[in-house]
């Protein structure tokens, strides 16, 4: 994405959803574009019109895994605490989370997450 470059963004890693990309960066930071329908940007604002800026998600830091699922993305942090947003079927998750949250059931229990995936609407999860 030219727009990267030109702001001298240098990333990591990519993980692309059914419509929806993000990117690491070398300094641990997530950026995300494309459709935002289920709130798989991870922006404030769930709409129908896709993001074709880069857009910055500021809640991130130390991000050292991230992965896209259909709707859904998840980030893992250097110190193990895994956020998740978009669509999500669970009933300890709202149906569609517009912004990162942390899953406070593995932070509450110390899990350090080493890895994760995502599927349609779904999560998995590796400690260490």
């Amino acid at each position: 994405v030219a727009t990267l470059k030109e702001k001298n963004i240098k990333a990591l890693n990519v993980a692309c959803g059914y419509n929806h990309t993000m990117i690491s960066t070398t300094n641990g930071e997530v950026y995300s574009w494309g459709s935002n329908f289920f709130g798989e940007l991870g922006c404030a604002e769930r709409t129908s019109i896709k993001n074709t800026e880069p857009e910055k998600l500021e809640i991130l830091k130390r991000v050292v895994r991230i992965r896209a699922g259909a709707y859904n993305s998840i980030a893992v942090t250097e110190i193990g605490v895994a956020y998740i947003w978009g669509a999500l079927s669970s009933r300890n998750f709202t149906n569609h989370q517009s912004t990162p949250r942390v899953i406070t059931n593995l932070f509450s229990r110390d899990i350090f997450v080493v890895d994760a995936d995502c599927g349609i609407t779904n999560c998995a999860f590796m400690d260490d």
